[in-house]
């Protein structure tokens, strides 16, 4: 079972210890890098216990990695701290099992999924996505977004019992005005096979998978607005990289106006959706905190 529970405070997933006079609670603080792969994290600990006397909740920072599923103190504590830290430290390392990791694993995606949902382009950057030599050299070449960003959220399908990933390549030539997207499907981390879908129109190259795009259109209602602003958002980081700020004023501006659609929701009323039902626009929210309230 082991010693982590996940609640939801305010439709935000929160850890909680089950059984345990030393630790209230953890917080996972995933890295802050969107286009990093690594499963680096900080874990910041309220503690039960009090220090003189201190009404101040105590929290303890540690180091953690959902890989190597370890966790490690700062270098910087202090001899003072020490004993503190290595009493937590020991009852972590000690009770966290694997079915803990799951659930630290599970609320890291989460973190990193919304921190991509959130990228904007538009707002000044810490990081830059480094494109390889090979997307530098070819500017025809596509790219998928998955590429980009690791860690972002992926469409699934399904077809006679077999579920289906779905990944996107993307156009990234700044003086294209292109609408379409590569659609590659895999199955058991398989390549099946790919094929071109037009967000404007809806026009597949491929009548063979109508399906999986009916699929994809009716778990997130919007999809051809999703699309659009990935497409835009993958020519903006070529364009920042090749510096050509006349390109990248006209492809903002487009970017802009493709997120403002994001706030005129659709809802499909002939679709059953309850109030504790994950929205169908796919910002991963209940459908009573998210688009129940917009429409």
């Amino acid at each position: 079972m082991g010693i982590l529970t996940i609640r939801e405070l305010e439709d935000e997933p929160i850890i909680e210890i089950n059984h345990n006079a030393l630790i209230e609670r953890i917080t996972i603080v995933e890295c802050k890098n969107p286009f990093c792969n690594c499963g680096s994290f900080k874990m910041l600990c309220v503690s039960k216990q009090k220090i003189n006397n201190d009404t101040k909740p105590l929290i303890l920072n540690f180091e953690g990695d959902i890989f190597s599923k370890k966790i490690a103190m700062f270098d910087e504590v202090s001899q003072n701290d020490m004993a503190i830290f290595k009493k937590h430290y020991n009852y972590l390392n000690e009770n966290l099992n694997n079915s803990d990791w799951e659930k630290i694993f599970e609320i890291f995606k989460f973190n990193k999924t919304n921190q991509i949902k959130n990228y904007d382009v538009e707002q000044e950057q810490k990081y830059e996505y480094s494109f390889s030599e090979e997307h530098i050299e070819n500017a025809n070449l596509r790219i998928s977004y998955h590429e980009i960003f690791p860690w972002c959220e992926y469409y699934f399908v399904e077809q006679n019992g077999n579920q289906y990933e779905v990944t996107e390549t993307y156009c990234k030539l700044l003086s294209c005005d292109c609408t379409v997207v590569n659609f590659v499907l895999y199955h058991n981390d398989k390549l099946v096979d790919d094929f071109d879908f037009n967000y404007a129109d809806n026009e597949i190259s491929n009548s063979k998978y109508t399906w999986v795009v009916d699929q994809i259109l009716d778990q997130f209602i919007f999809a051809n607005v999703q699309l659009q602003v990935r497409n835009l958002i993958v020519r903006c980081l070529y364009g920042e990289m090749l510096a050509k700020p006349e390109n990248l004023l006209m492809l903002k501006e487009q970017l802009s106006g493709a997120n403002s659609s994001f706030n005129k929701p659709y809802i499909n009323v002939q679709k059953n959706i309850g109030r504790n039902d994950k929205c169908p626009c796919g910002s991963g929210k209940k459908f009573k905190r998210c688009c129940l309230k917009k429409s």
